[in-house]
């Protein structure tokens, strides 16, 4: 169990990143007709990776369901 909540962990470390500053990019990168395929690129692989990460998302909340209401359960 604790080696699937490792794997869980760092898919959504490296989902996050990826979305983060691929979002960045995106944001500091020319708009318009003339951006090019460079920012389409990018912006495929934003979408992509912010999609994905609603998997191992999803997954993180259901391992850790007990400690989380153990917080809720505090407040």
């Amino acid at each position: 169990m604790s080696r699937l909540r490792a794997v869980v962990s760092l898919t959504l470390l490296v989902l996050f990143t990826i979305s983060a500053v691929t979002g960045a990019l995106l944001i500091l990168l020319p708009h318009g007709k003339g951006a090019g395929s460079v920012r389409e690129n990018i912006a495929k692989l934003y979408t992509v990776s912010s999609i994905l990460i609603l998997i191992p998302a999803i997954i993180h909340i259901y391992l850790n369901s007990a400690s989380i209401k153990l917080y809720l359960k505090n407040y």
